[in-house]
């Protein structure tokens, strides 16, 4: 159900959010839209950050590369190099690993 109307949602908000910047456009040329604005200002000013979000979905929906952004995706290859470091014995095991991996190869040293 909600999703055969979220796209009718999604276009109902984002003609909202438009209809809000020709407004804006047009109130320093009318003086009734300025009126209304001075006299609803916080109806305009929640109608403005809607509109705001309804304009960073719409760059969304025109680039879709740019969600989500470097800083929250490096932050999800972290929690995940965590998790599977963690579940491999943790840093100390890794480390122990290490070294005794070193341990079994007897190379010849370099003399210098």
């Amino acid at each position: 159900m909600l999703s055969n109307v979220l796209p009718f949602l999604l276009l109902g908000g984002l003609l909202v959010g438009f209809l809000f910047f020709v407004r804006l456009l047009c109130a320093p040329f009318s003086g009734k839209i300025m009126g209304q604005m001075r006299r609803y200002r916080i109806l305009h000013c929640v109608w403005g950050c809607y509109a705001l979000f309804a304009a960073f979905v719409f760059y969304l929906l025109l680039h879709p590369w740019a969600w989500p952004p470097d800083w929250l995706e490096r932050r999800t290859q972290r929690q995940q190099v965590l998790e599977r470091v963690q579940s491999a014995g943790g840093w100390g095991g890794q480390r122990q690993l290490f070294l005794s991996s070193g341990d079994n190869y007897n190379l010849p040293v370099a003399q210098g």
